[in-house]
C-alpha cells in the first residue's frame, strides 16, 4: 500500500509541475503529463488487487 500512496503523491506532483508550465514548454508539459497518466493506472491496478485482497479476506472471515 506505501507503494500505491508513494505513486499518487508523485502523480499529484507531476500534475501540478505540468500545470505550471506554459505554453511554451508544451513538449515537457506533455511528457510530464503521460508520466503522470502511465503512473496512475499503476495506482488504479494496485488499489483493485487491494480491494480484491480485502474482500477474500472478508469472505475467508465469514466463513
Amino acid at each position: 500500500m506505501d507503494l500505491i500512496l508513494d505513486n499518487f503523491k508523485q502523480c499529484v506532483q507531476l500534475k501540478k509541475k505540468a500545470d505550471s508550465l506554459g505554453a511554451w514548454d508544451m513538449k515537457e508539459k506533455v511528457q510530464l503529463a503521460d508520466k503522470a497518466v502511465n503512473l496512475s493506472f499503476g495506482v488504479i491496478g494496485g488499489l483493485i488487487d487491494k480491494v480484491a485482497q480485502l474482500e477474500k479476506q472478508v469472505e475467508e472471515l465469514k466463513s
